[in-house]
């Protein structure tokens, strides 16, 4: 392959010295066509059959003697020197990048359709001239050149590079962080507009897009005033667009923005608009921190349909439990208590000692007259324990119950009565000798 390299490098040296001439369109056989057309056939079928050895011979003659040939021979061209790096040694390598790189000069030097192949040797330039310095600020020149005059040939890797390359020149001072921002905001635009396209590349933009929100967060602080400055006005030119919407309110949890007066709006509308258990469960809790009970228990009601499993279901009635005591609604924090533990029984340990701390604390709600009465509460607190195997609770509670000479004076050993008020139970008095 050296001596390929060697072939080349006499064909640059004579293109070089040559005066520039108009951008040639159409097949140009030269002065020796028969001879051309023989060699172009010879190449042609050499290629075709990946026989690059026989390839080597036609391609050296028809880039010396036939330059302004036509476009496909540049392709060719490329693709018999892309085999050649691809089986080269470490030495060799960088040689045949730069020959890889000139055929593309060249071909945008003989022929028409400049935006095309500059967005091809673009696309090879950011892979060959990534680690060479002294090469980078043609690069640059190079993409500048192919976002400013002709966007219509970017692709998604373009956006990368640019963006990546912008980074660099970001870190040297060669960029100020004014330019680096407005870059990323045409770079965003440009994505957007061939996401919203529709062009059957969408996932490759969306990766483009991903790649350049992670070399943002990279180079610069992301805080809330970032996202307000460089977001919130694509939010407002899409709100209905859900996507955005998500990658908007993750990048606010990043920046811990949870506290943002537009988060818990952003959140609200995605929730509403895409429905899942996590999202309906995050405003539950949103709510429940501002000590908005009654927002919290609708979103927290609504989460239960979509939990994934039974066991998040169980935990969603346990949790609506909690809620309801906070707003004083004993009978229904029992009633979602119960549900949680029928729901998950082998998880149910929580639930029931929930349940036994209710009517632990109620005892107060039962004050009257009669001592049993007043204490039969305790009964139904310590079953709730037992169910929960919470023996220390069991004691506790049994140390309330009734007493015995109360009991033995009422009447009522292995008696069933009957407790009023939120409680709405019937519990079965002891008999006298296992009552403290």
């Amino acid at each position: 392959m050296s001596k390929i390299i060697f072939i080349f490098c006499g064909l640059l040296l004579a293109l070089t010295v040559s005066s520039p001439l108009k951008a040639q369109t159409g097949w140009n056989w030269g002065e020796e066509s028969l001879r051309a057309k023989e060699y172009w056939n010879l190449l042609r079928l050499a290629l075709q059959d990946s026989n690059f050895t026989e390839a080597q011979k036609p391609l050296s003659w028809l880039l010396r003697h036939t330059p302004q040939l036509h476009p496909s021979l540049y392709q060719k061209g490329i693709l018999f020197y892309a085999n050649a790096l691809e089986k080269a040694e470490a030495s060799q390598k960088a040689a045949y990048q730069d020959t890889i790189m000139t055929l593309l000069s060249q071909k945008l030097h003989f022929f028409d359709n400049r935006g095309a192949v500059l967005s091809e040797a673009t696309h090879y330039a950011s892979f060959y001239w990534a680690d060479k310095p002294e090469k980078l600020d043609s690069l640059w020149t190079m993409l500048a050149e192919l976002f400013d005059q002709y966007p219509k040939e970017v692709r998604a890797a373009h956006c990368q590079s640019y963006f990546g390359l912008a980074q660099k020149r970001l870190s040297q001072n060669i960029l100020s962080k004014a330019q680096f921002l407005a870059l990323y905001q045409q770079l965003h635009q440009q994505i957007e507009q061939q996401i919203e396209a529709d062009v059957g590349q969408s996932a490759s933009w969306q990766a483009a897009q991903a790649a350049l929100d992670a070399l943002l967060r990279q180079s610069v602080p992301l805080d809330c005033k970032f996202i307000e400055q460089y977001y919130f006005p694509a939010l407002e030119a899409q709100p209905d667009s859900l996507p955005l919407l998500e990658a908007v309110m993750a990048l606010m949890i990043e920046a811990k923005c949870l506290d943002h007066p537009r988060f818990v709006q952003m959140a609200g509308q995605l929730a509403q608009a895409a429905p899942t258990f996590g999202r309906l469960q995050f405003l539950y809790r949103w709510y429940l921190g501002q000590g908005q009970y009654e927002l919290a228990r609708q979103y927290l009601q609504k989460s239960e349909a979509l939990a994934p499993s039974t066991l998040e279901k169980a935990r969603s009635y346990f949790r609506m439990a909690q809620l309801y005591l906070k707003m004083g609604q004993k009978a229904q924090a029992r009633q979602y208590a119960e549900k949680s533990a029928q729901t998950a029984p082998s998880s149910s340990q929580s639930a029931w000692n929930f349940i036994g701390d209710l009517y632990l604390m109620s005892g107060g709600d039962f004050a009257q007259e009669n001592p049993v009465l007043a204490r039969a509460i305790y009964l139904l607190a310590y079953q709730a324990y037992e169910k929960a195997q919470n023996l220390a609770r069991m004691q506790q509670a049994r140390a309330q119950w009734p007493r015995r000479e109360a009991v033995f004076q009422y009447g009522l050993a292995g008696q069933e009565v009957k407790l009023g008020g939120w409680v709405q139970s019937i519990v079965k008095i002891p008999e006298l000798e296992l009552l403290p």
